[in-house]
């Protein structure tokens, strides 16, 4: 595609590609407490991806012990505690999942180098929250075919 890229464009392509992939649909665990910038990103990301929200850290515990996901946004601001606390679980109980920070402040380098993406709230655009993602699922369909042929 040429640039400037033409977001609506790019979305159809990107769309095309997952509707022909064998996971036509990620699974996306966004835990947020707003339910407004849930909303804001979802529509952001389109209907290529299956969110699920969750608004502290204690329910995003339980879905992450009970559900698979491909990619966990984390807020890092909960009412209950700080989204950082769920990170050892989440790389624990689900290794194969991409980790994306939505955070309304700057992270420092090393808080950064702990998950795969770093997005600040008042700086996303849809092509940046797009790539993150399917970087992330790329990422996490890679690890699980090489598994597979690993352990064939």
């Amino acid at each position: 595609m040429a640039k400037p890229i033409d977001e609506w464009r790019l979305l159809e392509s990107l769309e095309r590609l997952f509707a022909t992939s064998e996971h036509s649909k990620a699974r996306v665990l966004h835990v947020e407490d707003d339910s407004d910038v849930h909303q804001v990103i979802r529509a952001m990301a389109g209907e290529r991806f299956d969110f699920m929200q969750e608004t502290s850290v204690r329910k995003a515990r339980e879905r992450v012990a009970h559900e698979r996901f491909d990619v966990i946004i984390l807020d890092i601001g909960l009412p209950d505690g700080s989204g950082w606390v769920l990170l050892p679980e989440i790389r624990a109980l689900q290794p194969e999942a991409g980790v994306l920070v939505l955070s309304g402040t700057e992270l420092t380098a090393d808080e950064a180098r702990k998950v795969e993406s770093v997005l600040l709230k008042s700086q996303i655009i849809p092509s940046d929250l797009l790539k993150a993602l399917d970087k992330r699922v790329h990422d996490r369909n890679s690890r699980s075919r090489t598994r597979k042929v690993c352990s064939s």
